[in-house]
């Protein structure tokens, strides 16, 4: 699903660039063989995959660039609907 999701454009536009097309190689080596502390799910409706969410701890480095001042634990996240319809 992956991989047909990040080859078609209107996905593309949305999340990595339309000029970054996955194969199945760069899917399973950016979403499945990396341990980079980023928690990967497959976005479920009515039993059917339709799309992807990651979230991850934001570093010290990001919690300055975007301004946060306190210690406490933030989340960044990332998402695409895949199945257009939706």
């Amino acid at each position: 699903m992956l991989v047909k999701w990040l080859n078609d454009p209107e996905v593309l536009q949305w999340y990595e660039g339309r000029d970054r097309p996955h194969d199945l190689h760069k899917v399973y080596k950016h979403f499945y063989e990396s341990d980079d502390g980023v928690f990967k799910n497959l976005v479920i409706w009515n039993q059917k995959p339709i799309g992807y969410v990651q979230y991850y701890p934001l570093s010290e480095e990001e919690k300055r660039i975007y301004g946060y001042k306190f210690d406490e634990s933030l989340y960044g996240m990332d998402q695409f609907i895949g199945e257009l319809k939706y």
